[in-house]
């Protein structure tokens, strides 16, 4: 399993094993242990225990990819040239915001009964209207911030929900998810500009 370290900064993870096997890193990570305990674990070490890991921080003081593996039970590295075949591994557990990376030619399954959430990009989009009187501009729990402006060649003054009036050539925002009525004389219109938030599925 892949872990990307950042220099000088410390990688959660939970260890659900017993042992732990550094296959691969550039150079020599320190692994730090619930009660305090710190390990330097240089290439092809295994760190044995009796207990199971549990959570532990990795160190590395440079920036670099690992791969590491560990498990239950009696392990033995393979020498130079041999693999190392792992029929179940134990669970792990990840830190909110870390990645794991996998190799591109590798096949990655799902439990019968797992489910995979797709991330949103939340980006900013702004929608504009011209609109005649009377009109209502609907609620819209992504608004962010709404600016209505009364065109110069307005008659008369548009009022916003009954009470508030907007004069000709007049311009308001207002920070709210709210519905708004407008009205006013029938040849009258207002100038909508709208910004929102528009969440698209990531891949």
């Amino acid at each position: 399993m892949k872990f990307t370290l950042q220099e000088n900064q410390p990688y959660p993870v939970t260890i659900s094993g017993t042992w732990l096997w550094l296959r691969y890193a550039a150079e020599p990570i320190l692994m730090e242990t619930s009660s305090g305990e710190r390990v330097t674990i240089p290439q092809g070490a295994v760190i044995k225990n009796n207990e199971l890991l549990g959570r532990v921080l990795l160190h590395s003081s440079a920036s670099q990819t690992i791969d590491i593996e560990f498990g239950k039970g009696d392990f033995q590295p393979p020498s130079d040239g041999q693999r190392v075949a792992v029929d179940k591994m134990p669970p792990v557990e990840i830190a909110p915001d870390q990645t794991i990376s996998f190799a591109p030619d590798q096949v990655v399954s799902l439990a019968e009964g797992s489910k995979v959430q797709a991330s949103l990009a939340v980006a900013n989009a702004i929608t504009t209207k011209n609109l005649g009187m009377p009109s209502t501009i609907p609620e819209n729990p992504t608004r962010k911030k709404i600016t209505i402006r009364t065109p110069n060649w307005n008659k008369g003054a548009i009022q916003l929900n009954g009470n508030y009036p907007l004069y000709k050539g007049e311009t308001i925002e207002i920070e709210s998810t709210a519905a708004i009525e407008l009205t006013g004389a029938e040849t009258d219109r207002v100038l909508i500009l709208e910004c929102h938030d528009e969440q698209k599925p990531t891949d």
